[in-house]
């Protein structure tokens, strides 16, 4: 078995739009450079980008005036199952907003 280093940076943009007060649909571009799989057990040379487009929603809960937690369940619609550096197109995030 090799052992594999993979470094995998990235960045991306999301919008929110709040349906009700604390319900929201979500919208999410990425983009990640690393090495990824090509026919999902061999590395492809150099480094490439991957694309993930995800789309949901999500829960947000005020604590406070300025603070909240949020949950979401997203799915990627350009998931790569030979490619991908998660094992399914459907993701959860949990996370505190801190100012908004």
């Amino acid at each position: 078995m090799q052992n594999i280093k993979n470094d995998i940076y990235g960045g991306g943009v999301f919008a929110r739009y709040f349906i009700r007060e604390n319900i929201f649909a979500h919208v999410e571009a990425k983009v990640l450079n690393g090495y990824w799989l090509q026919g999902g057990n061999v590395l492809e040379e150099g480094r490439t980008n991957l694309y993930p487009f995800l789309i949901g929603g999500g829960y947000r809960g005020r604590i406070g005036n300025r603070s909240s937690f949020f949950a979401m369940l997203l799915y990627d619609l350009n998931y790569d199952p030979l490619r991908s550096p998660e094992g399914s197109p459907i993701s959860y995030t949990v996370g505190f907003g801190l100012g908004f």
